[in-house]
């Protein structure tokens, strides 16, 4: 992550990520997820862009094989919490669902947000307003088929 100052146009390195991060609404702080694997946990990390360190918010338990279940996905308008979606087990052969918390900037517990969105389906990465009571999002299912062609390039015949 680069900051840029648009009167010199001098860049700054704020942070080597290999992770999405998410840059909070006022400009000030950007917030990413890395895996602990020691711990089988994701870190849920702020660091301010005008320099210093990244700060943990919350470390919260995950599969390992699914440590990009964890996705920060959108800062508060007031850029007083950060939005994430957590993904929970499948049941039952059901399709993995998920849910949205929050977690204050300032420091605290995760909360659990409580909204009616098909969150079963729902894709990981999402957008909140500006005005904070919209989420945009996209949702369905991922399905991989493998279909085979038979003669699709048949050959010419002599007299053409």
């Amino acid at each position: 992550a680069v900051a840029r100052d648009l009167n010199s146009g001098a860049e700054r390195v704020v942070l080597r990520l290999t992770s999405p991060f998410f840059l909070s609404p006022d400009g000030h702080q950007l917030a990413y997820t890395t895996p602990d694997p020691a711990s089988k946990s994701v870190i849920l990390k702020v660091v301010p862009v005008a320099g210093g360190e990244p700060r943990d918010l919350c470390r919260l338990q995950v599969n390992m094989d699914q440590a990009q279940s964890l996705v920060g996905g959108g800062w508060s308008a007031d850029s007083q919490f950060l939005v994430f979606f957590k993904k929970t087990a499948a049941t039952g052969g059901a399709s993995a669902g998920g849910e949205l918390w929050r977690i204050p900037v300032s420091g605290g517990e995760p909360q659990k947000v409580k909204v009616e969105l098909p969150v079963a389906q729902m894709s990981r990465i999402f957008s909140i307003h500006p005005d904070g009571q919209r989420i945009a999002y996209t949702a369905g299912e991922q399905k991989q088929e493998v279909w085979v062609m038979e003669n699709f390039l048949s050959r010419r015949t002599a007299g053409k």
